[in-house]
């Protein structure tokens, strides 16, 4: 049976409201970061890069104010894109001040 795929968008802003980078799940790269902090949190199997972690690797040392988070299933409907403990764990390390998530049809902050 074949895997289900979601995409997963994250934007990261600056404290104006400023886009700093954005990014996508990946289910064939990884990072050294994400490997790291899959190992941290006791889930070394989750390797590929997450789009919070490839986010904040892209912001390259900004300082990150807000992360939004999306999820979207295979036929485009908006879905629950709760970080996962790994992504919570680097939301802590970023010292990120508001993350927002998609649930559905609505944004729910963290």
């Amino acid at each position: 049976m074949a895997k289900h795929r979601y995409i997963v968008v994250a934007h990261a802003y600056d404290k104006r409201g400023r886009l700093i980078s954005c990014a996508t799940n990946n289910y064939t790269k990884t990072h050294p970061t994400q490997a790291r902090l899959a190992h941290k949190v006791g889930h070394p199997e989750r390797q590929f890069l997450h789009a919070e972690i490839l986010a904040g690797i892209r912001a390259k040392g900004k300082p990150i104010h807000t992360l939004k988070v999306w999820r979207y299933g295979a036929d485009g409907q908006l879905l629950c894109a709760k970080p996962c403990p790994i992504c919570q764990e680097a939301i802590r390390e970023l010292q990120i001040t508001e993350v927002w998530y998609s649930d559905h049809n609505t944004m729910v902050k963290l």
